[in-house]
């Protein structure tokens, strides 16, 4: 059954994600709780303080040269990664670009851009495979600086850089990391009813962090140094592997992230830290992706969460975007289990 009716596919949808245990609230904003013991630790600059831009290997100018988005996704991806982008753009993506998502009209412009920046050592060599990928696709954009993923925040800070200069007309952003799906109709809806109640207010919005105080890890992969980030909490972020900006607070996180010490994790930093000392809203939507429990391919096959994450490989996301195209799926076997 194709549904073409715009008001029942926003009712069915908005009923889906309504139906919630967190108080069937759709979304809400996070209050400060006074956190970091030191501000003049982050204290802003009178000048720019940090020099975000790196010079632009690969520009993808023409990516909204034509069209002003409604969201703009940017996924930041890994060169050897070209079979899960390859899948990207063949399912989810695909469909949401040409509006032939299964059962559904997506009445807004999506666009997307995957970004780059080079392995160590190997500046050349990647920039010339890239070159030819983006010749085929025209959605790459590479920058001129070591991928690593202590320079995650660098890369995404960029990405809003990019996004700012070519493709300044965007209402939202949407980051998005490689292993994640997005059930763009539900994304559109979602970000349609948030921007109608919050008029021009800037704002992200996600699923926010389990703990009330995101505790610092001073080892293995999210490891921070006391030197570069002397406190035990973060204050509360929005989890990364999704999460939406709107337009009127892009130019307010790149002129931000400037002026104060930059920090890893990304998500903390761009979603909890900027945020925090920019003035930006953060809102907490329970509908945008499942954390921390074993997850149900369902949930997002069957339009009750926006976003799934762990779709590691292309096998994977195949799988989950066949029981999308069918509309089918096992409620009792998980997806991923933790």
């Amino acid at each position: 059954m194709y549904f073409e009716n715009s008001h029942f596919v926003y009712r069915q949808l908005f009923n889906n994600i309504t139906k919630i245990k967190d108080k069937n609230v759709l979304f809400s904003e996070i209050s400060e709780d006074n956190f970091f013991p030191n501000r003049s630790f982050f204290k802003k600059q009178m000048s720019a303080h940090n020099m975000f831009s790196f010079k632009t290997l690969i520009f993808g100018e023409s990516i909204c040269s034509q069209v002003r988005p409604y969201i703009l996704i940017i996924i930041p991806s890994q060169i050897e990664n070209r079979k899960l982008r390859e899948a990207i753009r063949r399912t989810w993506m695909k469909s949401a670009e040409r509006n032939s998502w299964p059962r559904f009209n997506i009445t807004k412009t999506i666009k997307h851009v995957f970004l780059f920046g080079y392995r160590q050592h190997k500046l050349l060599h990647d920039t010339q495979v890239l070159q030819k990928e983006s010749d085929k696709y025209g959605d790459i954009v590479a920058l001129d600086f070591i991928d690593t993923y202590k320079n995650l925040s660098l890369k995404v800070i960029n990405g809003v850089e990019w996004t700012l200069k070519y493709c300044n007309g965007v209402e939202f952003l949407l980051k998005v990391d490689e292993d994640t799906l997005i059930n763009v109709p539900l994304m559109v809806e979602l970000l349609t009813h948030v921007s109608r109640r919050r008029n021009n207010d800037a704002f992200v919005l996600g699923k926010s962090h389990w703990n009330h105080k995101p505790e610092v890890s001073r080892k293995g992969r999210w490891k921070v140094s006391e030197q570069m980030y002397p406190f035990p909490y973060y204050p509360l972020y929005l989890y990364g592997h999704s999460y939406a900006i709107n337009r009127a607070a892009l130019s307010i996180i790149s002129a931000t992230a400037k002026r104060i010490r930059w920090v890893t994790p990304e998500d903390a930093f761009i979603t909890g830290i900027l945020p925090v000392f920019a003035g930006i809203q953060r809102l907490h939507a329970p509908s945008f992706t499942v954390c921390c429990r074993r997850t149900y391919d369902c949930e997002v096959i069957w339009n009750k969460n926006v976003a799934i994450t762990s779709t590691w490989n292309a096998k994977r996301l195949k799988r989950l975007w066949a029981g999308i195209l069918l509309n089918k799926c096992n409620p009792d076997v998980p997806f991923y289990d933790i």
